[in-house]
């Protein structure tokens, strides 16, 4: 049972960050961009700080936070942590589907590599 809650800590602490950056992004795509100016650019990222949205990605940030330390409690790190791989992997996937943008061949091979190094690596404890 144990070793369970620990696999699910980790999924979950990939879905956490994978969703929280999703948040993130889909908030700002939908504020101006980023301003040249000194007191407007700091002022912008005081707004970005309190924005709903965004702290709403980095309180989904922090529950994979817990998580992640639930697993670390119960698997090697050197075993737990490739696995935090798969956060790119679905991060592109997802940014392609939500967000439209470019699927290329050589973020499919990277993708590919990084699954590949998951399986390769989970074989050992």
């Amino acid at each position: 049972m144990s070793n369970a809650v620990a696999y699910l800590s980790l999924v979950g602490t990939t879905a956490c960050a994978v969703c929280g950056q999703m948040i993130i992004k889909w908030r700002i795509n939908a504020i101006p961009h980023f301003p040249a100016a000194l007191p407007e650019r700091l002022w912008f990222i005081v707004r970005l700080l309190f924005d709903p949205y965004i702290i709403a990605g980095f309180a989904v940030g922090l529950v994979g936070l817990v998580l992640w330390l639930n697993a670390l409690s119960k698997l090697h790190l050197s075993y737990a942590y490739p696995f935090m791989g798969m956060n790119f992997v679905l991060i592109f996937v997802m940014s392609a589907l939500v967000f439209g943008e470019p699927v290329t061949i050589h973020k499919i091979i990277g993708a590919a590599l990084i699954v590949a190094g998951l399986i390769v690596s989970s074989q050992s404890i």
